[in-house]
């Protein structure tokens, strides 16, 4: 099964003037299990929301494992408003536009994610991310 990128729902969930934690929420978790925070995974990697109670705000956070080896699919992303990767384990690429930015453990990125942008681990170790994404 193929999950979309929180980039991606992040759009949809603006075009369709819905709340993120809408797309984003587990729809099979019981009452409890809403209230914690869940991992999702998607081809390439695994997101934990970090603000799963910041429902209709502009601000959203996530832990992002990124599998060794892998890319996201696709040719890129663009969606309104801001980034901050900021790299806690491994190593990856991201490139923003023409610009080619490689992060390690303790490196930093922020970037307008209006300009097209791709996230790869090109190494031979996960890489595990804090990603924070404003939409305005």
């Amino acid at each position: 099964e193929k999950r979309p990128s929180v980039g991606t729902l992040l759009q949809i969930s603006r075009v369709l003037q819905l709340d993120s934690d809408f797309l984003l929420k587990d729809p099979e978790a019981d009452q409890e299990k809403r209230a914690r925070a869940y991992t999702k995974r998607t081809d390439q990697y695994a997101y934990t929301p970090l603000t799963p109670d910041a429902k209709n705000k502009h601000l959203k956070a996530f832990r992002i494992v990124v599998e060794a080896g892998t890319r996201h699919e696709g040719v890129g992303f663009q969606h309104e408003g801001e980034e901050f990767v900021h790299v806690l384990e491994g190593q990856v690429k991201v490139q923003v536009g023409d610009h080619i930015n490689e992060l390690a453990a303790g490196d930093s990125l922020h970037f307008n994610s209006g300009i097209k942008h791709d996230l790869r681990n090109p190494s031979q170790k996960d890489a595990v991310l804090i990603v924070v994404v404003y939409v305005p």
